[in-house]
């Protein structure tokens, strides 16, 4: 199985491009980010904590572990250990031990860092508007560190899609795509 992660800050077209990918490639699983899923539950002015980050985290695990004892060829996941890691930084100044155990648990064969360089996309959701040049900084350092395989997915449209496509079946010339 190939695993890919698609990671960087928020509003980068993480989503997008995971969604498009799963469309394209023969055999692909894709995992949603549920930190999304478990937010859009709650009302809007909500307050989430540190804990419920780890509690995400443990759900993408869950998510990754259902899909590591199937068949499929391809597990695509929508946001990582690594955009929990740093949401959890950035939000409440800490680094937590779990989210840090479960990336290294979960190393994915490729990392796709999303570029900041699409327009802002407003959503409640959303709040480091300003800094996603910073943030993206963050996660490029944190992908070197930890030795991380992983390209910068930048451009717009369909060619940003296009090319990220492109250098994973350079990477991975076992990828087939659909028909």
């Amino acid at each position: 199985m190939i695993k890919i992660a698609i990671t960087g800050p928020e509003s980068s077209g993480k989503t997008e491009l995971s969604v498009w990918l799963a469309s394209k490639l023969q055999g692909a699983f894709l995992i949603p980010e549920y930190a999304r899923e478990y937010l859009e539950a709650k009302p809007i002015d909500y307050k989430y904590t540190s804990n419920e980050i780890v509690l995400c985290a443990e759900q993408t695990h869950e998510q990754i572990e259902k899909a590591l004892n199937t068949s499929t060829e391809v597990l695509i996941c929508d946001t990582d250990f690594y955009v929990l890691d740093i949401w959890n930084q950035v939000v409440f100044d800490q680094k937590n031990e779990r989210i840090n155990e479960l990336k290294k648990q979960h190393p994915f064969d490729v990392y796709l860092l999303c570029a900041p360089d699409i327009p802002w996309s407003y959503d409640p959701l959303r709040v480091d508007e300003y800094n996603r040049d910073g943030l993206f900084v963050m996660y490029e350092e944190a992908l070197k560190k930890d030795n991380a395989n992983y390209f910068i997915v930048k451009g717009n449209d369909e060619a940003r899609y296009e090319s990220a496509l492109a250098e994973l079946l350079q990477l991975f010339p076992t990828l087939r795509l659909k028909d």
